[in-house]
């Protein structure tokens, strides 16, 4: 809590270098996930009806996952992008790292306050 004010000016530096390919580079990371095969081994089968074609059930059922995934991963961008973008103002980091320090010290009183009752 000390030092907010004075990291409230400083901008935080880019971890890394920007992909050049962020579509591919998200791609790969997606198939490349096992929990996404779980993921849709788990889920599909109990809705599928093994008496119609198989196929274009997946297909559609496949269809209504990824379209629903990329809803989701948009409002996410849509976030995050406005989370960085407050992030990047002093005021909003100086309130950030003022509150994260009172939950610290919040944490440091109880777990004290525990060990004080205990100890009687």
């Amino acid at each position: 809590m000390r030092h907010a004010s004075e990291a409230a000016g400083d901008s935080p530096a880019p971890i890394r270098k920007r992909s050049a390919h962020p579509l591919r580079d998200g791609f790969v990371v997606a198939i490349s996930n096992p929990k996404s095969l779980i993921y849709i081994v788990a889920l599909l089968p109990p809705f599928v009806d093994p008496r119609s074609a198989v196929v274009p059930q997946l297909v559609l059922l496949g269809a209504i996952a990824i379209s629903l995934d990329v809803s989701i991963g948009l409002v996410y961008i849509a976030a995050g992008s406005r989370l960085a973008s407050a992030m990047s103002r002093p005021h909003t980091r100086r309130w950030l790292d003022s509150g994260v320090g009172l939950v610290f010290i919040a944490i440091a009183v109880g777990i004290l306050a525990e060990l004080v009752l205990r100890g009687r």
